[in-house]
């Protein structure tokens, strides 16, 4: 399948995820998220436009992602257990 990604940037599930998780709204948000993830803004707007357009397969990503760092942490939860 295809990956929705910026160039040489993030996902477009993680600028999404970072744009719900943090305090700011607008212009404020996109500014945040350009700064965190060291691009322009408007690629954030544009991964803003993509998720418009594509919402139910970035929520997907989204959703495996969040599963497989679950998944992750489980596994390394285990892992302590076992070596204390």
């Amino acid at each position: 399948g295809r990956r929705a990604a910026l160039a040489y940037g993030p996902d477009v599930w993680e600028v999404i995820k970072f744009l719900r998780e943090i305090d700011e709204r607008g212009p404020a948000a996109i500014d945040a998220a350009a700064e965190v993830f060291a691009v322009d803004s408007s690629r954030i707007a544009a991964a803003i436009s993509y998720y418009g357009d594509y919402a139910g397969e970035i929520d997907a990503e989204m959703a495996e992602a969040d599963d497989a760092s679950a998944r992750a942490e489980a596994a390394w939860r285990v892992q302590q257990q076992l070596i204390a």
